[in-house]
């Protein structure tokens, strides 16, 4: 692994690190005010950080020249992902708590 590269991967971490410090103090509000636990916040937001760590991993070990022919069609998939949440019954409402 190259220096660019080491760097990369440091200051993504660092971010996902202070991000979830964020989400724990932010949360902690909750747990004075309601029943659920601020931890159960952070569990949530980790599981998905392991697959976002996983997907990234994927796509790292692929080759960016077949990522560069399939670009337009991961394009058009996430344009249609982004139609879908203004549909009825599958993009989800917003909540007050």
């Amino acid at each position: 692994m190259n220096r660019a590269t080491s760097i990369l991967i440091f200051c993504v971490a660092v971010l996902l690190g202070l991000g979830m410090i964020t989400l724990y103090s932010s949360s902690m509000n909750l747990e004075l005010n309601r029943s659920a636990v601020g931890s159960d916040f952070l569990r949530s937001q980790m599981v998905w950080g392991v697959f976002g760590l996983a997907g990234c991993a994927v796509a790292a070990a692929v080759d960016y020249r077949r990522w560069k022919r399939i670009a337009p069609w991961i394009l058009g998939f996430s344009g249609i992902l982004l139609i879908l949440v203004f549909v009825p019954h599958i993009g989800w409402a917003a909540t007050a708590i």
